[in-house]
Protein backbone atom coordinates (compact mmCIF):
# COMPACT_ATOMS: atom_id res chain seq x y z
CA UNK A 1 0.00 0.00 0.00
CA UNK A 2 1.41 3.42 -0.90
CA UNK A 3 2.03 6.14 1.67
CA UNK A 4 -0.81 8.30 0.35
CA UNK A 5 -3.31 5.43 0.56
CA UNK A 6 -2.32 4.64 4.14
CA UNK A 7 -2.69 8.31 5.08
CA UNK A 8 -6.13 8.45 3.46
CA UNK A 9 -7.16 5.30 5.30
CA UNK A 10 -5.90 6.78 8.58
CA UNK A 11 -7.77 10.05 7.95
CA UNK A 12 -11.03 8.17 7.54
CA UNK A 13 -10.64 6.83 11.10
CA UNK A 14 -10.44 10.36 12.58
CA UNK A 15 -13.49 12.13 13.92
CA UNK A 16 -14.85 15.24 12.18
CA UNK A 17 -13.01 17.70 14.44
CA UNK A 18 -9.65 15.99 13.92
CA UNK A 19 -10.22 15.81 10.15
CA UNK A 20 -10.96 19.53 10.12
CA UNK A 21 -7.68 20.24 11.94
CA UNK A 22 -5.76 18.20 9.36
CA UNK A 23 -7.59 19.98 6.54
CA UNK A 24 -6.80 23.43 7.98
CA UNK A 25 -3.15 22.49 8.40
CA UNK A 26 -2.83 21.21 4.82
CA UNK A 27 -4.63 24.25 3.46
CA UNK A 28 -2.32 26.60 5.34
CA UNK A 29 0.81 24.76 4.20
CA UNK A 30 -0.10 23.98 0.60
CA UNK A 31 -2.58 26.56 -0.63
CA UNK A 32 -2.02 29.68 1.45
CA UNK A 33 1.76 29.27 1.35
CA UNK A 34 1.85 29.56 -2.44
CA UNK A 35 -0.73 32.35 -2.49
CA UNK A 36 1.28 34.39 0.01
CA UNK A 37 4.16 35.10 -2.34
CA UNK A 38 1.82 35.85 -5.24
CA UNK A 39 -0.23 38.34 -3.23
CA UNK A 40 2.84 39.98 -1.69
CA UNK A 41 4.39 40.40 -5.15
CA UNK A 42 1.17 41.96 -6.41
CA UNK A 43 1.07 44.39 -3.47
CA UNK A 44 4.67 45.39 -4.17
CA UNK A 45 3.91 45.88 -7.85
CA UNK A 46 0.83 48.00 -7.12
CA UNK A 47 2.59 50.13 -4.49
CA UNK A 48 4.67 51.91 -7.11
CA UNK A 49 2.58 51.28 -10.23
CA UNK A 50 2.51 55.03 -10.96
CA UNK A 51 6.14 55.52 -9.96
CA UNK A 52 7.75 55.81 -6.56
CA UNK A 53 5.59 58.25 -4.64
CA UNK A 54 5.83 58.89 -0.88
CA UNK A 55 2.52 58.00 0.83
CA UNK A 56 3.16 60.72 3.44
CA UNK A 57 4.02 63.83 1.41
CA UNK A 58 3.01 62.59 -2.09
CA UNK A 59 6.36 63.64 -3.60
CA UNK A 60 8.20 61.45 -6.09
CA UNK A 61 11.68 61.56 -4.56
CA UNK A 62 11.70 58.06 -3.04
CA UNK A 63 14.88 55.98 -2.98
CA UNK A 64 15.72 52.48 -1.82
CA UNK A 65 17.10 52.42 1.70
CA UNK A 66 18.24 48.86 2.47
CA UNK A 67 16.24 45.91 3.74
CA UNK A 68 14.84 45.03 7.14
CA UNK A 69 13.35 41.58 7.88
CA UNK A 70 13.61 40.77 4.16
CA UNK A 71 11.41 43.76 3.28
CA UNK A 72 12.69 46.50 1.01
CA UNK A 73 12.87 49.86 2.81
CA UNK A 74 12.53 53.21 1.06
CA UNK A 75 13.22 56.77 2.16
CA UNK A 76 11.62 59.98 0.94
CA UNK A 77 14.21 62.65 0.18
CA UNK A 78 11.67 65.43 0.89
CA UNK A 79 10.03 64.47 4.19
CA UNK A 80 12.80 62.02 5.28
CA UNK A 81 10.29 59.35 6.34
CA UNK A 82 10.93 55.70 5.64
CA UNK A 83 8.41 53.26 4.21
CA UNK A 84 8.02 49.75 2.84
CA UNK A 85 5.93 48.19 0.11
CA UNK A 86 3.29 47.53 2.78
CA UNK A 87 3.04 51.03 4.30
CA UNK A 88 -0.61 51.93 4.95
CA UNK A 89 -1.76 48.38 4.32
CA UNK A 90 -3.56 46.29 6.98
CA UNK A 91 -0.46 44.12 7.17
CA UNK A 92 1.91 47.06 7.82
CA UNK A 93 1.98 47.12 11.65
CA UNK A 94 0.98 43.52 12.18
CA UNK A 95 3.08 41.13 14.20
CA UNK A 96 1.53 38.15 12.40
CA UNK A 97 2.88 36.79 9.15
CA UNK A 98 1.04 37.18 5.87
CA UNK A 99 -0.13 33.56 5.87
CA UNK A 100 -2.03 34.19 9.12
CA UNK A 101 -3.75 37.17 7.50
CA UNK A 102 -4.81 35.11 4.49
CA UNK A 103 -6.07 32.30 6.68
CA UNK A 104 -8.06 34.73 8.83
CA UNK A 105 -9.58 36.41 5.77
CA UNK A 106 -10.53 33.00 4.36
CA UNK A 107 -12.27 32.10 7.63
CA UNK A 108 -14.18 35.38 7.73
CA UNK A 109 -15.34 34.96 4.12
CA UNK A 110 -16.46 31.43 4.94
CA UNK A 111 -18.68 32.94 7.64
CA UNK A 112 -17.05 31.36 10.68
CA UNK A 113 -17.55 32.96 14.07
CA UNK A 114 -14.75 35.07 15.50
CA UNK A 115 -13.95 32.36 18.03
CA UNK A 116 -13.76 29.73 15.30
CA UNK A 117 -11.50 31.98 13.20
CA UNK A 118 -9.17 32.45 16.17
CA UNK A 119 -9.04 28.69 16.72
CA UNK A 120 -8.25 27.93 13.08
CA UNK A 121 -5.59 30.65 12.72
CA UNK A 122 -4.21 29.70 16.14
CA UNK A 123 -4.37 33.16 17.67
CA UNK A 124 -5.86 34.27 20.96
CA UNK A 125 -9.52 35.21 20.85
CA UNK A 126 -8.81 38.29 22.98
CA UNK A 127 -6.10 39.60 20.64
CA UNK A 128 -7.75 39.09 17.28
CA UNK A 129 -6.72 42.42 15.88
CA UNK A 130 -4.11 40.56 13.87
Amino acid sequence: MSGANSIIKFLSTLNKSEQEKVYNYLEKELILGSMTTEIQDEIKENRFSLGRVCPYCKKDRVLRNGKYNNKQRYICKDCHKTLTDFTYSPYYNSKKDFTAWLSYIKCMIAGYSIRKCAEIVEISYATQTI
